[in-house]
């Protein structure tokens, strides 16, 4: 078996909206601690929008109705998510005895391509709680991009439980890379590994395939069913309230 503490180098935690359930930042953190990956949060200052707020236009709507500059507006705003998001951190820092790092970054906040990430790091996104939030940009944007990329990426549902079950493999074989690392995780989290093959032409519905959820974690291989879409892990994450680790390459 492979040693899930050598799987992830590092772990980085996207946040972006203040919206993200503080327990499923802590189950992100846990995590991360189990498999012994080092752990940093950045707070995503979406390049974009400070883009768009600097725009001639905007600029002299704001000035005809003499309102504060739109671009410091919104650097204060991204300044009090971001001292929200850096609060939640250290606080399961402090609680759990778990050193964090912490930055701030200006990126694509709909994007994965955060500064300095490498194949070898784990990203982290957390759902938002807001209904509102999610279905709307960057977040919708986000939920593609985690789809078709083939970085590893833990997705924490918002509605996300806490248990002791095994972790569940969704793979296409018992020899294969998804398959070993789904029994190095279940290792360094203690628990036993359940693997689960969907057939190529099963005509069920993720959820339906798989039984009562009692897992903990779901260890997900990109395009293993036959009608995947890019909201099908989030549909899964969430009626079975368990985060999603989504690994490998999606079909072309």
């Amino acid at each position: 078996m492979a040693n899930a503490l050598s799987i992830f180098r590092r772990t980085v935690i996207g946040l972006r909206d203040p919206s993200e359930a503080p327990t499923s930042l802590e189950i992100a953190v846990r995590f991360a601690h189990s498999v012994d990956s080092e752990l940093v949060g950045i707070f995503v200052e979406d390049a974009e929008l400070f883009e768009w707020s600097d725009s001639a236009t905007i600029r002299h709507v704001s000035v005809r109705q003499a309102e504060t500059a739109p671009r410091r507006h919104l650097a204060d705003e991204f300044s009090e998510a971001a001292a929200v998001a850096r609060g939640r951190l250290f606080a399961i820092e402090s609680r759990l005895g778990i050193r964090v790092g912490f930055s701030i970054e200006r990126a694509a906040a709909a994007s994965l391509d955060l500064p300095g990430i490498e194949p070898s790091d784990l990203l982290v996104v957390l759902e938002p709680a807001n209904p509102m939030a999610r279905r709307s940009y960057p977040f919708s944007a986000i939920v593609n991009a985690v789809a078709r990329t083939d970085l590893s990426v833990l997705f924490v549902p918002s509605n996300v439980a806490e248990r002791s079950g095994p972790v569940m493999g969704i793979v296409g074989g018992r020899h294969t890379r998804a398959a070993e690392l789904t029994g190095a995780v279940a290792h360094a989290l203690a628990t036993k590994s359940v693997l689960v093959l969907p057939q190529p032409d099963a005509p069920d519905a993720p959820p339906d395939v798989l039984g009562t959820g009692t897992e903990r974690l779901i260890v997900l291989e990109r395009g293993r069913f036959p009608h995947e879409t890019s909201e099908t892990f989030v549909t899964l994450a969430s009626e079975r309230r368990v985060p999603i680790l989504l690994i490998g390459s999606a079909k072309k």
